[in-house]
């Protein structure tokens, strides 16, 4: 076999177990990435788990009355925990993942006084659920996927004292002037927030006309979320 050929064919077939061997290495740390991943959720659903049940027993024993959900995941399987126990007057969800499913189990909560959703993918349907809620006087609704029309339902909350309604222009908000036909209704309202710049100056000011009663501002942000 001339000499030349013998050196092609051996770096011909270096060539090939460097390629395989390239390409086992990534398929094996394709799979330890996946391991590592699954270990990592295993992990947060664990701290979730312990977490909730916690603050469940922080509430069943008189310790507290409310919970704070904070960049939580599975959110909707979380608050599933907390359905219909009494002691809870008051909930936040800060950048969690809650959706309309999750809200179906905070409308267990009877004696719910205040709530805040900032953030999420919470719409008309999660708000409707809320509507008997006979207790609650405070909520915070802040760049939900709220349209004009699903305001109604705060028509039907006739306790509800402090609202926000914040949504950011730059969040492609469905929220328009039309809102006001139903804020406007609100005669049991103290304070209204319609900040993120969604509703328009001559709209605020109708509202102050036929809410005289209530302050209304346009603030990033109340100090009582």
């Amino acid at each position: 076999m001339p000499r030349k050929f013998l050196y092609r064919l051996v770096a011909g077939c270096s060539a090939a177990a460097f390629l395989w061997f390239i390409f086992v290495a990534a398929a094996n740390a394709r799979r330890a990435a996946v391991r590592e991943q699954r270990r990592q959720e295993q992990h947060v659903q664990k701290v979730n788990e312990d977490w909730i049940r916690n603050e469940i027993e922080r509430l069943t024993t008189g310790q507290s009355d409310f919970v704070f959900f904070y960049s939580t995941g599975n959110t909707d399987a979380l608050i599933k925990k907390l359905s219909s126990i009494p002691e809870v007057r008051g909930l936040t969800f800060e950048t969690t993942d809650l959706s309309d499913l999750g809200v179906t189990f905070i409308a267990t909560l009877p004696n719910v006084e205040k709530l805040t959703i900032h953030g999420g993918t919470v719409g008309n349907s999660g708000l409707s659920t809320l509507r008997n809620l006979e207790n609650l006087k405070t909520l915070h609704m802040v760049n939900l996927e709220l349209t004009d029309d699903g305001l109604v339902t705060l028509l039907s909350m006739k306790n509800l004292e402090t609202l926000t309604v914040y949504s950011n222009q730059r969040s492609n908000t469905k929220l328009t002037d039309s809102a006001i036909m139903h804020l406007r209704e609100l005669k049991t309202l103290k304070k209204l927030n319609v900040g993120g710049g969604w509703l328009s100056l001559n709209s605020v000011n109708e509202l102050k006309s036929k809410l005289p009663d209530c302050i209304i501002s346009q603030n990033y942000a109340d100090d009582e979320w």
